[in-house]
């Protein structure tokens, strides 16, 4: 079972990811880019959060 991902707005605005280690939506992602530019914390969204089949993440704002 894979979960498949689509992210909104932030670094990975428009990318399509399929998490082949998830089983179930997680409320948040944590995301970097493979030579670590840019870290980002996606949301999943809330509402109708799966769309055309993938699962909807939107980008929040790292309180860190």
């Amino acid at each position: 079972m894979s979960l498949p991902v689509h992210f909104v707005n932030g670094p990975a605005d428009g990318l399509d990811h399929e998490y082949t280690h998830l089983t179930r939506p997680l409320p948040s992602l944590y995301l970097a880019d493979e030579d670590d530019r840019w870290r980002a914390v996606y949301r999943l969204v809330e509402g109708r959060p799966l769309v055309h089949g993938r699962w909807q993440y939107c980008a929040v704002r790292d309180r860190r």
